[in-house]
């Protein structure tokens, strides 16, 4: 008979607090990075910790939590706060159009996670709200980013921390956003099923360094591919989102570029990177679909019209799968900037709408 083989023991918060001489409260107190212990007493604990080898146990951090939680009957294992960048305010508990946070907050409401939502620009400086989500009680932040956004200090090692939606390239988080590359490609072989050979493509400048890059890319990968063969396709129209207070002249200088462009070009589709092609058309009487077609790389409810044809970057599921890898990471105490973060990007789909039709095959 083979001998019997044990299994190390498990080192535990009561080991390290007696290696310390200290409480096991203050012992999980500062591992969990709570308030209420001195910073040089948690370099401490944490320390011990690393040199006795202690694991944090994630099925029986969520019990405890919940055991000892005030009205624990009422309220979930874990907070979270969805916190709105470069957004209107989201009413509290998912009441929003946002296809993100809506996602969001099912997927919170399925596990039994409590879930709020805070908008940034309401706070004066980035590490307030830092702290009053601190001190609320909230283990996670999912921060919904949905445009391009200046950096900001954040009190990251409180809190497990994720980024949905728009991905920002300075803050090393784990990311769930939209795959832009493949949006090009989605937007190309919706319009060639169509029977369309032209296409156009309108593409931001600087906007978002990050996006714009790999959508650019996709854009001369494609021309290349559609010119394989054949005369050359239309170039690139570039322009810059709008200055702020200048919207007004930004549109109208802008719409005659984009008029002398189509002269140029004379494209049968407009691919539109931006929200701005679908209305100069109209402004210039261009007759949609029947004249230009017209697809926009991001179908949105905030960017109306919201008929036309567009690429889905299904960013409900975002918000689901934002949710998914937040709660892990909160159970495994994964908190504060990656070392090596994940980016997980959501294949898209095409979304009908009423600005492309199938053109007639030429005989």
């Amino acid at each position: 008979m083979e001998p019997i083989t044990t299994q190390p023991q498990r080192v535990t918060m009561q080991d390290i607090a007696e290696s310390l001489g200290l409480s096991k409260a203050t012992v999980c107190r500062a591992l969990l990075q709570r308030a209420r212990v001195a910073p040089a007493t948690r370099e401490k604990v944490e320390a011990a910790a690393k040199k006795l080898g202690y694991l944090p146990d994630p099925t029986l951090r969520a019990l405890s939590k919940h055991r000892w939680a005030k009205h624990a009957a009422e309220r979930s294992s874990y907070r979270i706060a969805l916190v709105e960048i470069n957004s209107h305010r989201t009413n509290l508990k998912g009441g929003t159009e946002d296809p993100s946070a809506r996602g969001a907050f099912a997927r919170a409401q399925e596990l039994g996670l409590e879930m709020d939502s805070f908008a940034f620009e309401e706070y004066a400086k980035p590490s307030r709200l830092g702290d009053v989500l601190f001190h609320r009680g909230y283990d996670g932040i999912l921060f919904n980013i949905r445009g391009p956004a200046l950096d900001w200090k954040f009190p990251w090692e409180k809190f497990s921390c994720l980024s949905i939606s728009f991905d920002h390239p300075s803050h090393r988080l784990h990311q769930v956003c939209s795959d832009w590359f493949n949006a090009v490609s989605v937007a190309v072989e919706d319009i060639r099923s169509r029977g369309y050979k032209r296409p156009g493509f309108l593409q931001f400048r600087r906007e978002n360094p990050s996006i714009d890059l790999r959508t650019k890319a996709a854009i001369l990968l494609w021309q290349e591919e559609l010119s394989a063969g054949t005369s050359s396709v239309p170039r690139m129209f570039e322009y810059l989102p709008p200055p702020a207070g200048d919207e007004g002249g930004f549109y109208v200088q802008q719409r005659g570029r984009f008029a002398a462009w189509l002269e140029e070009e004379k494209p049968d589709v407009v691919i539109d990177g931006g929200y701005f092609g679908y209305w100069w058309m109209k402004d210039l009487g261009i007759r949609v679909p029947e004249d230009i077609g017209y697809l926009r790389l991001r179908h949105s409810v905030n960017a109306p019209p919201d008929f036309v044809n567009g690429v889905d970057h299904k960013l409900t599921e975002q918000g689901r799968w934002g949710v998914d890898l937040l709660f892990n990471m909160i159970q495994l105490n994964l908190r504060g900037i990656s070392e090596q973060p994940i980016r997980i990007t959501v294949k898209c789909e095409p979304f009908e709408g009423r600005t492309l039709r199938r053109l007639p095959q030429k005989r």
